[in-house]
């Protein structure tokens, strides 16, 4: 079968593949219990455990997180959450390092006339993903980005995948790679006629469940340590 760029969609989450932003966490955490007066150590390292856990049940929405443990330490109810939240993403898009290599390799596909998507978890908001993205400096290289959860109207990472399939009236002859520093998230699209990628990222989390690798997709996805493999694996296809 011929195949050409015009046949290809490379679709990429974004955390984790596109930019680091898990890296500032403890740093962030730090921060977070000065600006509300609780230990340092304590806070950072019961957050960190919280978001891992959050992570792997897909609950994004960080004031979900920051109640369970303020609520508990503010007798007075002098703390005010809401705010909390805003700076904790405010600090997170400040530290958030682009992944190295990947603009470079967005750019050649970009100019090998390959079509690229942002497939990614809400955030709190569809809108405070959105701004992420944009603040990453990397929208200007994608077609369109779904963003996929409770609060928008594309629910999940299975129904963004169909969805873009159905848009671009994928047929045999396209090629769809999908690329997520989650072996969970590959886990539940196996069946999808997708070339799943794993892009190999460890987060600073305790267990980091999202990324425990099964052995189920040992042999039914591709693994990259740096973005420029995949392009060299589609382009030594054509």
């Amino acid at each position: 079968m011929y195949l050409s760029s015009k046949n290809i969609i490379v679709i990429y989450d974004f955390d984790g593949v596109l930019v680091d932003s898990y890296w500032c966490l403890s740093k962030i955490y730090s921060k977070l219990a000065k600006m509300v007066g609780v230990p340092e150590d304590i806070f950072t390292d019961i957050m960190l455990s919280l978001e891992d856990i959050a992570d792997y049940l897909g609950i994004w929405d960080k004031k979900v997180i920051f109640n369970i443990i303020l609520n508990n330490i503010d007798h007075h109810g002098q703390i005010n959450i809401d705010r909390v939240v805003e700076e904790y993403w405010k600090l997170r898009i400040k530290y958030s390092r682009v992944i190295d290599n990947i603009e470079h390799v967005l750019k050649k596909f970009r100019d090998q006339g390959i079509k690229l998507y942002i497939v990614s978890g809400m955030d709190d908001t569809v809108n405070r993903k959105v701004e992420r993205i944009k603040a990453s400096g990397l929208s200007k290289y994608f077609d369109k980005y779904i963003i996929y959860g409770k609060g928008s109207n594309v629910r999940s990472l299975r129904e963004a995948l169909k969805t873009i399939i159905v848009n671009e009236n994928v047929d045999l002859k396209t090629n769809i790679y999908y690329i997520d520093d989650k072996p969970l998230n590959l886990l539940k699209i196996l069946d999808l006629n997708i070339k799943l990628v794993h892009y190999v990222f460890k987060p600073p989390f305790p267990k980091a469940y999202s990324w425990f690798y099964s052995s189920e997709i040992k042999d039914r996805i591709i693994k990259i340590y740096d973005h420029e493999e995949l392009h060299d694996i589609i382009f030594g296809q054509l």
